[in-house]
C-alpha cells in the first residue's frame, strides 16, 4: 500500500481507497466502485472514466481507435461496454458463489439486473 500511495503522489494518476477492507474478492464490489468514481470526479478533472478490472489488460491504441471510428469524443453522455453480457443477468443468491449479491434483490425486490456493461470493463462520460 505504501509504494501505491507514493506512485499515486509522485505521478498524480492514481489513488489508494482509504478505509476500504475486503476480507475477501469480490465483496461490496458496488461500494468499492461508487468510492472511486465518486474520488474521481472530485479530485480530476475529465470527460471519460475507463472502469476496468485490476486483471484486465486495456489496449489503448484500439480504445483510443473506436473513440476516433465512432465519433465518441463528441459525445457529452457516454456510457460504453459490453451489453450483451449484461442483458438477463441474475444476481446469485448463493452465498458460495463468488458473484454472491444479496444487496440487489432485498434493496430492489428484483432478482435480474437492468440492462448493463458487463465484463472487464466500462466506459462512462462525466455527464
Amino acid at each position: 500500500v505504501a509504494e501505491s500511495r507514493a506512485e499515486g503522489a509522485a505521478n498524480g494518476d492514481m489513488f489508494v481507497l482509504e478505509n476500504f477492507g475486503q476480507g475477501a474478492y469480490y465483496v461490496e464490489r458496488s461500494m468499492k466502485t461508487l468510492r472511486c468514481i465518486s474520488h474521481a470526479v472530485r479530485h480530476w478533472s475529465f470527460r471519460f472514466i475507463l472502469k476496468t478490472d485490476t486483471d484486465s489488460w486495456v489496449y489503448l491504441d484500439r480504445l483510443l481507435g473506436a473513440f476516433d471510428s465512432r465519433s465518441l469524443w463528441a459525445k457529452s453522455k457516454l456510457y460504453a461496454g459490453n451489453f450483451r453480457e449484461g442483458a438477463g443477468a441474475k444476481a446469485s443468491t448463493d452465498a458460495r458463489n463468488k458473484w454472491y449479491d444479496p444487496v440487489y434483490p432485498a434493496v430492489s425486490g428484483l432478482r435480474e439486473y437492468p440492462k448493463h456493461a458487463k465484463g472487464a470493463g466500462y466506459i462512462l462520460g462525466i455527464d
